[in-house]
């Protein structure tokens, strides 16, 4: 029979009761999801590692990313070279949901190496920037401003 250890998203130890009631909760357990109608790009935490005593700490699978293809018919399907790909830390994961996303969508890294995601289905658009230019100003008299 397999043992386990339960691991929290900081990396330590939780009883399975809590790691029952952290994986029900999925503001905790999904750290990121990105869909853009061809490709779903989920980052959850697992937090459960079987026969933690077969390897060291850092290498447990406290973290996976899973990959799925949009078929014609709108079916999803399993990525077949990075889906399921199991990662220790949170920052690990989130490095490399990112490096997928930039490789294989629209989304990038801009030149201050912050990631910028871009046709993201699953977030709520940006709300309008007070501080745009725009060419409508009642004050002017219809006169632009930038």
């Amino acid at each position: 029979m397999a043992k386990f250890a339960f691991v929290g998203r900081d990396g330590a130890r939780i009883t399975p009761e809590d790691w029952k009631a952290k994986t029900a909760d999925a503001a905790y357990s999904v750290v990121s999801q990105y869909d853009n109608g061809v490709v779903q790009v989920t980052l959850k935490w697992v937090g459960r590692v079987p026969n933690p005593e077969n390897s060291y700490p850092e290498y447990w699978p406290v973290f996976r990313i899973l990959v799925k293809n949009y078929c014609a018919d709108g079916s999803l399907s399993n990525d077949p070279v990075d889906n399921d790909k199991t990662f220790p830390t949170e920052v690990a994961g989130k490095a490399a949901y990112e490096e997928f996303l930039s490789k294989w969508t629209a989304c990038e890294v801009d030149a201050e190496g912050d990631f910028m995601e871009a046709d993201n289905t699953l977030t709520p658009p940006k709300p309008p920037d007070p501080n745009k230019p725009n060419t409508e100003s009642e004050e002017l008299g219809e006169v632009g401003a930038w």
